[in-house]
């Protein structure tokens, strides 16, 4: 047997890139009509609780997450197969509520109905990507506030007395590195049925 003459750490060993898992996150689209009640609804909450101590974002209604190595286009491509035939969904929001992040403050959202159709969405996808629990499903309306009586500002929104409908044709596929702060990077668009409308 030949001697190992310590000469081996003289060359590099090649450094083979191990795939990045991501965090891939769907929302459900929601409609230019609950998108303007949402900051319309705002601007009313902002009247009885104060500014958000958060920047705040566009309206969204987060659906699910799950982890992936395969690439954005394989993951968006395979996503898009599997909801062919998943036909649009009638989506409903019913009241406010008050979410409590412990000593980062309250977050204010409207609640949305975790019907039927959703669940069976939710198990399509489970089934071709692991992913955790089915979120809460609501469509956040002010990110961070610290409220001293949730009670009586949960009687003064429910005042507002606000419910809505919207129907659901798409779905916004996200990702950023797992484990990270980064932004999440939107990577596309999934239609429910062969042709959204």
């Amino acid at each position: 047997m030949a001697k190992d003459n310590g000469q081996t750490g003289l060359f590099a060993t090649p450094d083979f890139d191990k795939p990045l898992t991501y965090e891939y996150e769907i929302f459900l689209s929601i409609s230019k009509y609950i998108e303007e009640n949402a900051v319309e609804l705002r601007q009313k909450t902002e009247l009885i609780v104060g500014p958000d101590k958060q920047k705040y974002f566009r309206p969204h209604v987060s659906f699910l997450s799950f982890k992936q190595k395969a690439g954005k286009d394989v993951v968006l491509s395979t996503l898009q197969k599997a909801l062919l035939d998943v036909q649009p969904i009638e989506v409903e929001i019913n009241g406010f509520d008050i979410f409590s992040k412990g000593p980062r403050g309250q977050a204010i959202i409207l609640t949305v109905v975790e019907s039927d159709e959703l669940k069976n969405l939710y198990g399509l996808i489970q089934s071709i990507y692991r992913c955790g629990k089915m979120k809460g499903l609501h469509l956040t309306i002010m990110r961070t506030v610290y409220l001293v009586d949730q009670e009586s500002v949960r009687n003064q929104l429910n005042a507002l007395n606000y419910s809505g409908t919207f129907r659901c044709t798409q779905l916004t596929l996200l990702r950023r590195p797992k484990d990270s702060n980064e932004k999440y990077e939107e990577v596309g668009i999934l239609n429910l049925g062969s042709q959204a409308d």
